[in-house]
């Protein structure tokens, strides 16, 4: 059938094992892998000579080594489009593979809710597993093209540094507060403070708008080497009413794609607030209708 659909059976097949589970520190199947690292060993395995390491050199490599970028034929808000085999990226913090009939399988969170420390394997059946579709959001659809072709590697990603005038920042399109802050800050979760630093009173931003950013925050890139390099993270803070924010707004698509009904809006509001108590009820956790590690591990199994 290809690469591409071998990819998915053996991905399939790994969800289905337990003793393969979610963890950074030893990452590369043995036993256990983080996001990345799947999806990368999954071709590699299969005889697609990637180097890629983590979810932020994922695409160039791909791209370079018989992967198409088909984000504009799929819907991503749905599964429509896609086809066995293709891999979900988000630059940043992310990546799953498609599996067919509406499922992508993913490596997400260990036994502890944490990215590190769990015991090797499976714990809980949901640290490596089958899962409905769902947006991240992706930032790339990429295709493996079983005639071997791939198309142009995009530019080298430009030093954060160059990209800085006289302290501002230029929004560019596809950037949010979130990626702008991985980018200069090296951790998504410093949007907050590119939203005091500018006086933003919401998270959201425009083309072309120009952003402070602080000069200590691009001169300081943690170093990425060996198994310390930096891998994905999936972001799990403690979110709860009132907060309004890209963190809310991604926790609220992932409650839609699991199936239950409220408005995308990055609001904690009570409507927000409700689902998470019906969510806790269901799942036989304490109903506070705050965002923690317990509700995390209900809403992700």
């Amino acid at each position: 059938m290809g690469i591409a659909y071998d990819a998915a059976q053996n991905a399939i097949r790994i969800a289905n094992d337990n003793s393969h589970g979610y963890d950074q520190g030893n990452r590369w199947g043995n036993p256990d892998y983080d996001c990345s690292a799947l999806v990368i060993d999954l071709f590699k395995k299969l005889g697609v000579p990637l180097t890629c390491t983590y979810t932020g050199d994922m695409l160039g490599n791909m791209l370079a080594n018989g992967f198409k970028n088909v984000t504009n034929t799929v819907n991503l808000n749905s599964w429509a489009g896609l086809k066995v085999g293709d891999v979900l990226l988000n630059v940043a913090n992310h990546a799953a593979i498609y599996v067919g009939n509406g499922k992508i399988v993913q490596a997400s969170i260990n036994e502890k809710g944490t990215t590190r420390g769990g015991q090797p394997g499976d714990q809980t059946g949901n640290e490596i597993a089958i899962k409905p579709y769902y947006n991240f959001p992706w930032n790339y659809v990429l295709r493996y093209s079983e005639d071997g072709t791939s198309v142009a590697v995009p530019p080298a990603v430009t030093d954060p540094v160059s990209e800085i005038q006289n302290g501002m920042y230029t929004v560019k399109q596809g950037d949010t507060l979130w990626s702008i802050a991985e980018k200069f800050y090296h951790d998504g979760t410093k949007f907050a403070q590119i939203m005091k630093d500018n006086g933003l009173l919401s998270d959201r931003i425009k083309v072309g708008m120009q952003l402070k950013i602080g000069a200590s925050s691009v001169d300081k890139e943690p170093a990425k080497t060996g198994s310390t390099a930096t891998t994905c993270t999936p972001k799990l803070p403690i979110l709860k009413y009132g907060e309004n924010s890209i963190r809310v707004r991604r926790l609220q698509s992932l409650l839609v794609s699991s199936g239950y009904s409220l408005t995308i809006d990055g609001d904690f509001g009570s409507e927000t607030q409700d689902v998470i108590k019906l969510l806790q009820k269901i799942n036989n956790i304490p109903v506070t209708g705050v965002v923690d590690a317990k509700t995390y591990e209900a809403l992700l199994s």
